[in-house]
């Protein structure tokens, strides 16, 4: 009989003992969760500020770029003057140049045929006998001279200075395409470095609503925390954990949803922020509007929509074993409801969001869902 009694004692006890250490599981467990998103606040506003930094510099190197691309603009345009007065100048040239060739043909064409006019009066008759008309002849020959001569000098000097503005006309046209170059691969460049700005500020915007998610997901812990806190100081429940029970659990629970899981438990490399977090439970990729089943019989203990998780059902099953239903796109079922195993409880979406978040947890720890879920 003493036996019986000291065993009913123990028993009684050890009830005790497992229901404060399921609470103190339940709260130890959300402060740290606490804990861990306000870690993750912090090294996520870290990564914010380094991107604000960056932003800083990429915009001021933006701004170098385009005041250089300005000013080799205006460098440009000062070029293009520069040709367009050039070309007017060799325009002129030329046509001077033309006009003083067609002289020099001319007088050339003269003096020809005044010495040919000369040497047929020679033959003709004696000049000795008309001084003065051989003089004026040889007066008119030396004019004619004068003028060819004078002609051909301007003609050489015209020519000189043609070559000298087709050489300008040249360096100008090249300094122009090579001003055009560089502003052709400073614009490439400014595009580079806007796409680089743009992929920089939307790292930033992305840690931002991280930021923002984190600390709704904080508040919200917090409110569960206090909930916790309240309703331990006032329930007293009577259930006695069992380890045998736990170990038959393990493995032959039903899979929520059939597919394949997209993201596993545990610290994972997020595929864009370069960075890790951690998942405290798994996504599986399903059909479009799958059924979601309850892995087991229990009791519902919230239906609604939870921060970053979308709407979410949480089920409360014996042994101090939770099941978590994220990203749900109708929910069945209500708070308070109790629930078989395989009951449809919720669907999921279509397309992207054809996607089941799924947690286990025991005395409120989040645990690997696939060390409990059967085999396929």
């Amino acid at each position: 009989m003493k036996t019986y009694n000291f065993l009913k004692i123990f028993i009684i006890a050890s009830s005790m003992l497992n229901i404060f250490v399921y609470i103190g599981y339940a709260e130890i467990s959300e402060i740290k969760q606490l804990s861990d998103i306000k870690q993750s606040i912090r090294e996520k506003q870290v990564k914010k500020d380094k991107l604000v930094l960056q932003e800083k510099i990429y915009q001021k190197e933006l701004k170098g770029i385009n005041k250089t691309i300005g000013e080799t603009e205006e460098k440009l345009k000062k070029i293009s003057k520069n040709i367009e007065s050039v070309l007017k100048n060799l325009n002129k040239s030329t046509k001077d140049y033309n006009s003083a060739s067609l002289k020099k043909s001319n007088w050339n064409k003269i003096i020809l045929e005044e010495l040919n006019l000369f040497h047929k009066v020679t033959l003709l008759k004696s000049y000795a006998k008309d001084p003065i008309e051989y003089k004026l002849r040889l007066k008119y020959l030396e004019y004619s001279k004068n003028k060819l001569e004078k002609e051909k000098k301007y003609v050489e000097s015209l020519s000189y200075d043609i070559q000298k503005l087709e050489r300008s006309k040249k360096n100008f046209i090249n300094l122009k395409q090579k001003k055009n170059e560089f502003v052709i691969q400073n614009k490439k460049l400014l595009e580079g470095k806007k796409k680089i700005l743009k992929t920089t500020s939307d790292k930033r915007r992305h840690e931002e609503k991280e930021i923002k998610a984190l600390n709704d997901s904080a508040k919200a812990l917090q409110t569960l925390i206090n909930k916790i806190n309240s309703e331990s100081s006032k329930k007293k429940e009577t259930t006695i954990y069992s380890s045998i029970s736990q170990i038959k659990m393990e493995k032959s629970l039903i899979w929520p949803v059939m597919g394949n899981v997209i993201s596993y438990f545990g610290k994972t490399k997020h595929p864009e922020l370069d960075t890790y977090i951690v998942n405290n439970g798994i996504k599986i990729n399903s059909s479009d509007y799958a059924k979601v089943k309850s892995i087991n019989s229990g009791k519902v203990v919230f239906a609604g929509i939870f921060r970053s998780y979308g709407k979410i059902v949480i089920i409360a099953h014996r042994n101090a074993i939770t099941s978590v239903y994220g990203f749900l796109n109708k929910i069945y079922v209500k708070e308070g409801q109790k629930v078989s195993k395989e009951e449809i409880i919720a669907d999921i979406g279509s397309e992207k969001d054809a996607i089941l978040y799924f947690e286990i947890r025991k005395n409120n720890i989040p645990d690997n869902p696939l060390l409990w879920l059967c085999n396929k």
